[in-house]
């Protein structure tokens, strides 16, 4: 039966069909805030766009450079999702001062120098919560996989720094075979397990209702763009005084913090703008906060 065309099934991707602008962004793990964001461009590059900053150290490692600019040569950890598990680029990050860990999945083939097949054979006949690691040296720069056996599958990280070791000393739980096996995180799957949903959270805050993308509507590119660096402004906002002001707690909204912003904006004076445009920007504002 042909999920395409069979009116009995509804066959449901993966992910969602993307439409509008796609970004590829990063996030301080301390706060949430968004210090970084790089628009997916397309295969063909305007003719009167500048050179690209990075361009001859492959794709994904290109792309890595751009987003940690901010923080090269800091030593900062970088937690990665398992599309950059390129080894290549994890170097290249090295080599300005940033130490990265990326998940390992294998999308019908294992990344390449990664012995997933053997790392699985070795871990058949271990119990759950056991890590074992194996290194190598690429252009001068050492590199680990560290693998860790759960149930029913074998985590692996590729990384350029950390090692097997305890950040703290909680406890997580597993059903295996009718009992309960606790055991700890070393430091690479305890970075990764607490830090790889902090872009999903500022995602879900950008596109809360209401969101500026769904009170403006527009087929404008530029105006695209204009809307996701708002929306970008205001949750980075709202991040910094849950962070900084009050100590981790949440005493307003993202929509009180927005609007404080708003109302702050509308009270300054705009001397690039003429009144009429003045008018439209605050009606749409209110519009957008208080339907």
């Amino acid at each position: 039966m042909n999920k395409y065309t069979c009116p009995g099934w509804v066959f449901c991707h993966l992910k969602q069909h993307l439409f509008g602008n796609e970004y590829h962004t990063i996030c301080c793990t301390e706060s949430g805030i968004l210090f970084d964001f790089e628009i997916v461009e397309a295969h063909d590059r305007p003719r009167d766009m500048p050179p690209v900053e990075f361009s001859n150290t492959g794709k994904t490692a290109d792309l890595l450079l751009c987003l940690t600019k901010s923080v090269h040569h800091s030593a900062h950890y970088v937690v990665l999702d398992s599309g950059f598990c390129v080894l290549q680029a994890l170097v290249e990050l090295q080599k300005v001062g940033v130490f990265a860990g990326a998940l390992i999945k294998k999308r019908g083939f294992w990344p390449a120098l990664v012995p997933g097949h053997v790392i699985d054979q070795h871990f058949d006949d271990k119990e759950v919560g056991s890590v074992n690691s194996v290194g190598g040296l690429l252009e001068g720069v050492k590199y680990h996989i560290w693998a860790m056996k759960d149930a029913g599958y074998v985590a692996k990280i590729m990384g350029t720094a950390s090692g097997l070791i305890y950040r703290d000393e909680r406890l997580h739980s597993r059903d295996v075979d009718g009992r309960r096996v606790q055991f700890k995180y070393t430091e690479p799957f305890s970075l990764h397990y607490a830090y790889r949903h902090l872009t999903d959270d500022n995602n879900n805050k950008h596109h809360a209702v209401p969101s500026i993308e769904g009170t403006l509507r527009t087929q404008r590119w530029a105006m695209r763009v204009f809307q996701c660096c708002i929306a970008t402004l205001e949750v980075n906002m709202f991040l910094r005084q849950k962070h900084f002001v009050w100590d981790g707690k949440e005493k307003q909204t993202v929509l009180d913090v927005s609007l404080d912003l708003v109302l702050e904006i509308n009270s300054q004076p705009m001397p690039c703008c003429q009144s009429s445009e003045a008018e439209n920007l605050q009606m749409i504002a209110e519009q957008h906060y208080h339907t």
